[in-house]
């Protein structure tokens, strides 16, 4: 697995740049020598986060936070990772599939999740408004996130607040 480690305002030692490497090595199983993985560790002021993507046939992603505590936020998103391919056996091909399934034990997991389901819908109607506006609706709303129609471009866009409350803003675009 080539693995690609940065850091934002955390510093990392050579010994836990290691002990991620050893750790992350343990997906080969999964995923193959030449999946690409990116570790992702930021420091907010005594909480640590660690988000750890795999590009594959796709992606898997997961994001771990506490409070100064990197090892275990590994440990963690290693296996939330596994729990995501447990939930999304079927997508893979046999070959990965019957090697989840004789490592399995080899990685603990305990009890799969349940099964997701919509338990919850609502109707939305968009407003056209610039993103000026949406930043003020998200404050004023007190919400996560904001969808909008953005008046210039006519698409639907999602804003949304950060963990280091700054904004982030996905744009959508047709094929």
């Amino acid at each position: 697995m080539k693995v690609t480690i940065s850091t934002k305002d955390y510093a990392l030692s050579d010994k836990f740049r290691e002990l991620i490497l050893k750790k992350l090595m343990r997906l080969d199983k999964l995923f193959g020598r030449e999946t690409e993985a990116k570790v992702i560790m930021k420091q907010i002021h005594d909480t640590t986060s660690l988000e750890l993507t795999v590009y594959f046939n796709g992606m898997m992603r997961a994001e771990v936070k506490s409070i100064n505590d990197m090892e275990s936020n590994i440990d963690s998103a290693i296996k939330k990772l596994v729990r995501q391919i447990d939930k999304h056996k079927n997508k893979f091909d046999a070959k990965v599939r019957g090697e989840f399934l004789k490592d399995r034990e080899y990685y603990a997991m305990g009890q799969p999740e349940k099964d997701s389901k919509v338990v919850k819908r609502k109707t939305y109607h968009l407003k056209p408004m610039s993103l000026d506006e949406a930043m003020v609706q998200i404050d004023l709303l007190d919400q996560d996130f904001f969808v909008f129609l953005d008046e210039k471009t006519g698409a639907v866009d999602v804003l949304y607040r950060r963990d280091d409350d700054d904004f982030g803003l996905i744009e959508t675009e047709e094929d």
